[in-house]
């Protein structure tokens, strides 16, 4: 192993999401002080937003995660560029990451466990990871139920960008009009921001805003990210009469801006 070598940082995520951002963060942080690069998926918003960040791209095509022939790849690279570790930041960089690194010299294996999830494959982490870090205690303990030793379990706490949102000069009633419409006087913005997916639970936000309403009929809500529960949510917003105070807005690139406008925040 060349410890004097890069850290390989290994996605395999295919849409940008929490995660994928704190990766961002911890590279950028990292290559002040040491040299690192990535292996992302080609074209996905990883490969894409490192670059501009001036960190090195190996783009490789991930199919799933039992892809023996990005593994293969990925071992090379390794070799290739003499790496001194790889940090994996997915559940399915794990297992490749695993066998990469064996074939690729024996380097290091580190990953990251951003979600309390029930582990269904501890092998992955027990066999495939020297350290699996966890952004909580409560990730510790689910991973220490599935039977990974506490040695082996680092709690690192996701940090956050602040003047990412501090810094920026925002016009709030601009924003708002552009959403709601000129004519909504003092509107109350309500703003969630997450994937749609099950265990983001916008389904009981739903189910709160017509109790929400009865009180504050100036009140609405803006729903910012995608997922696959995109069509039922919408579906669910329309049965219960929301259409006129709820807005789905996809997947969006200001989200500092909305932060600073709305009135509230609701995870």
């Amino acid at each position: 192993m060349n410890e004097s070598g890069p850290v390989a940082h290994l996605s395999t995520a295919k849409t940008w999401r929490g995660g994928e951002q704190q990766a961002l963060y911890l590279m950028q942080g990292m290559k002040e002080k040491r040299d690192c690069f990535v292996i992302a998926q080609p074209g996905s918003p990883m490969a894409e937003k490192t670059a501009a960040a001036g960190i090195r791209v190996e783009e490789v095509k991930c199919r799933c995660e039992w892809d023996i022939f990005a593994i293969l790849k990925i071992a090379g690279i390794l070799k290739r560029n003499k790496a001194a570790m790889i940090h994996a930041h997915d559940a399915h960089a794990v297992t490749i990451a695993a066998f990469a690194a064996r074939l690729g010299g024996g380097i290091p294996r580190l990953c990251t466990r951003r979600v309390d999830f029930k582990l269904n494959s501890k092998w992955k982490y027990n066999w495939g990871m020297d350290r699996t870090v966890c952004i909580s205690e409560a990730i510790k303990n689910i991973c220490m139920a599935a039977g990974i030793p506490e040695s082996k379990l680092p709690v690192v706490r996701s940090g956050i960008n602040l003047d990412r949102v501090r810094n920026l000069e925002v016009d709030a009633n601009a924003i708002k009009d552009e959403l709601f419409g000129e004519q909504k006087k003092r509107p109350l913005m309500i703003l969630n921001v997450a994937s749609l997916t099950d265990h983001k639970g916008q389904t009981y936000l739903l189910d709160a805003m017509p109790d929400v309403l009865a009180k504050i009929p100036q009140a609405y809500l803006v729903i910012v990210g995608e997922g696959e529960l995109e069509y039922e949510l919408k579906k669910k917003a329309n049965r219960l009469a929301l259409d006129e105070h709820c807005l789905f807005l996809g997947f969006q690139d200001n989200v500092p801006e909305l932060l600073n406008a709305c009135d509230l925040f609701v995870m």
